[in-house]
């Protein structure tokens, strides 16, 4: 269930580093992804960076 127009997606799981912004959402598709992922991205938005990435490729 999408529940806002545009996410922002941060990582702050290394201690010590400062957040950085992973990924951004416009209606639930990826619109922004950086490179270099933690693994928990994959296991909450796989879905989501497949598709992105299948986009990219064509």
């Amino acid at each position: 269930m999408q529940l806002a127009d545009r996410t922002l997606v941060f990582d702050n799981s290394t201690l010590g580093r400062s957040h950085r912004h992973l990924m951004t959402l416009e209606q639930g598709s990826i619109i922004n992804l950086k490179r270099d992922l933690p693994e928990w991205t994959y296991q909450q938005y796989g879905r989501e960076i497949k598709a992105y990435r299948r986009c990219l490729s064509r």
